[in-house]
């Protein structure tokens, strides 16, 4: 079976990682897989794919933004590329995990395309006016729509009721995860702070949905019931944000207590060493750092904005953003009991890229040989 996975680009980011690991787990399912990105960001995700041997195509070469905007808005020849690429190599299906505007010409039979949403559906409908009336489109004709969580199956069934839904959660090499657990006295000595400690952590980019100041202003009357307390972030993203946080740990004197750690490929080792992990996104159409957190027994507290669907152990707490300011402290703070997650089997990579290789296999009129059932 050929498949072309098709992606905006890969910098670092859950939907880009969790893409890269599907397409590696396909290809050793023996599936004849192909990526095409729109445009290059050269990251470790991307030097993963290019070692891998798995072919894989960038449709716009320049990194100009200038050039990138002029051929947006006057010759985009995007549509003219991938549908080279695809008469040369021949797919059986195609699954997009990206939106443009010519989605609905491309040469290929759209009953035989797959869409993945990796963010709530309304949240898409501010990249162009476009949106919204190609996915309907696209749903009329007969693409499939892959929901990755309850919450992402009631937004496409609530806007596009035409569209023919499938239930496949995000998939986490759960093996790889546990394997990573780390130990909080190396972590404690990294970031130079005491052994006992109390570390609250969240690891995501930064951006204004993932709510990183009500983590400080929480954080501040942590410290006064905690002496002991660090706040450690890990990840990158938007600079304005970035600076916002600055500014917010400079307001309440917290430079000693709280620890930017970048950009990390060590995210899950380091995850794995915190006390309490937080989550208090605006918005969350899934949460692979839930899933990786609770796999390693990691107390997790987060906002209901997060889909229960991933709230899998007595350990994982999810709490309204309007509610108590002090009910979230006390949580955050309260007896770490660490419960063994007992549900998360559902999630694992194996059993979700089989999932994958049966629908591509329904779409299609013969059996492959591939066994989506193992």
């Amino acid at each position: 079976m050929k498949v072309i996975y098709i992606i905006h680009s890969l910098p670092v980011g859950g939907a880009e990682t969790l893409v890269v690991n599907y397409i590696l787990k396909l290809k050793q399912a023996g599936i004849d897989i192909c990526l095409v990105e729109r445009y290059h960001t050269e990251s470790y995700l991307s030097t993963k794919i290019q070692n891998s041997g798995i072919p894989y195509y960038t449709l716009r070469k320049t990194k100009s933004r200038i050039m990138n905007l002029f051929q947006s808005f006057f010759y985009d020849d995007t549509l003219k590329q991938l549908n080279k690429l695809i008469s040369e190599f021949q797919p059986d299906v195609i699954h997009y995990h990206t939106v443009f505007k010519d989605l609905d010409k491309v040469s290929f039979p759209i009953e035989k395309c797959v869409f993945t949403y990796h963010s709530r559906v309304e949240r898409n409908f501010n990249v162009g006016s476009y949106v919204r009336p190609l996915i309907e489109r696209l749903s009329q004709k007969g693409m499939k729509f892959i929901a990755i969580s309850q919450l992402l199956h009631d937004d496409i069934e609530h806007f596009f009721p035409c569209a023919q839904i499938v239930d496949i959660p995000n998939g986490v090499d759960l093996d790889h995860i546990r394997a990573q657990k780390g130990k909080k006295k190396d972590l404690c000595e990294m970031l130079s702070i005491p052994e006992d400690s109390f570390i609250v952590g969240q690891v995501g980019r930064f951006n204004p949905v993932k709510n990183h100041l009500f983590t400080i202003h929480l954080f501040k009357d942590i410290i006064r019931k905690k002496e002991n307390a660090h706040l450690v972030f890990v990840g990158t993203g938007n600079e304005g944000e970035l600076r916002l946080i600055k500014n917010e740990i400079a307001k309440y004197d917290l430079e000693s207590h709280v620890h930017l750690m970048g950009l990390r490929k060590d995210a899950t080792k380091i995850m794995s060493c915190f006390d309490t992990l937080v989550l208090p996104s605006l918005s969350e159409s899934f949460s692979l750092v839930l899933i990786e957190a609770q796999a390693n027994n990691v107390r997790c507290v987060a906002s209901d904005a997060v889909p229960l669907d991933v709230i899998c152990n007595s350990n994982c707490f999810a709490m309204p953003l309007t509610g108590s300011k002090q009910q979230w402290i006390n949580t955050i703070c309260g007896i770490n009991v660490r419960n063994t997650a007992t549900s998360l089997e559902k999630f694992d990579i194996d059993v979700i890229v089989n999932q994958h290789i049966f629908l591509y296999k329904s779409l299609l009129k013969y059996n492959y040989g591939v066994d989506a059932n193992k």
